[in-house]
């Protein structure tokens, strides 16, 4: 069976869609990296060093580093079998569509509301995709003093917390982040393969199903289950969210950063 490649946002239960999709059609996960995060150092088995800044891998591009994006291509044609297998990525969405090879494997994308995305990784302290802001806005200049920082880590979540109230710079980093994340959205849209989207994803199981479907006509997917009780009290909180506050100040942040790029 061709092994399927499935690419997503964080936090966007890419986690718990490939353990899906995993049993429902007997795939098997590297065995050297977590829920076959293939790209993400902190999964991987053998990373037990120190962390460094996250700017130095995640959310790569081939303009900040082109030589270390060249061996991350060759790095992923060298370890990805095209039969057999499952992988996600959530962390190097622009590497991945510049990998030639997810040409020649089933593609499965979660869209999740970008404000969902960014709301969640604030409240982590995960602030690299402000790294990516375009290379010709004030915005990416201004946040740039801060992407190679090992402190920024360190203080990310007090930073990033503090990035809602009005400060200059916390603006200034807070509107980074957000570009960064449009510019990986726009990404992930343009990339082949089946989509499902994350509200349909809390909702049923049978959405999930039908994208593996579409994927894998020639196989016969089993019924899905991973709705509960639980999870439909966990996720009616998560989307309680979207009435907040907080919540519609990122949305509607998001809305104006997008019209400048149309």
């Amino acid at each position: 069976m061709r092994s399927l490649f499935i690419v997503a946002l964080p936090r966007s239960l890419s986690s718990l869609t490939f353990r899906a999709a995993r049993d429902a059609l007997g795939l098997k996960p590297p065995a050297w990296a977590e829920i076959g995060e293939i790209l993400n150092h902190d999964l991987h088995t053998l990373s037990n060093w120190p962390k460094l800044s996250d700017s130095n891998r995640k959310f790569l591009t081939r303009e900040r580093d082109p030589a270390r994006f060249d061996s991350v291509l060759a790095f992923l044609e060298q370890v990805v079998s095209p039969e057999g297998y499952i992988y996600k990525d959530v962390v190097n969405p622009f590497v991945v569509a510049e990998w030639p090879g997810l040409r020649k494997l089933r593609v499965l994308k979660i869209r999740r509301n970008l404000a969902d995305v960014a709301f969640a990784m604030q409240r982590r302290g995960w602030a690299y995709p402000r790294i990516v802001a375009p290379s010709d806005s004030p915005i990416s200049s201004a946040a740039g003093k801060f992407a190679d920082s090992y402190f920024w880590n360190i203080a990310a979540r007090r930073l990033l917390r503090a990035m809602w109230h009005g400060r200059a710079t916390a603006v200034i980093c807070r509107d980074a982040f957000l570009q960064g994340l449009i510019c990986a959205d726009d990404v992930l849209e343009k990339l082949p393969g089946e989509s499902v989207q994350y509200d349909d994803l809390i909702a049923s199981e049978e959405p999930l199903r039908q994208a593996l479907v579409r994927l894998y006509p020639e196989a016969a997917i089993p019924p899905i289950r991973y709705i509960d009780d639980a999870f439909r009290l966990r996720y009616r909180e998560t989307l309680a969210r979207r009435n907040t506050r907080p919540y519609r100040s990122i949305s509607h942040r998001i809305e104006q950063l997008r019209s400048r790029t149309r």
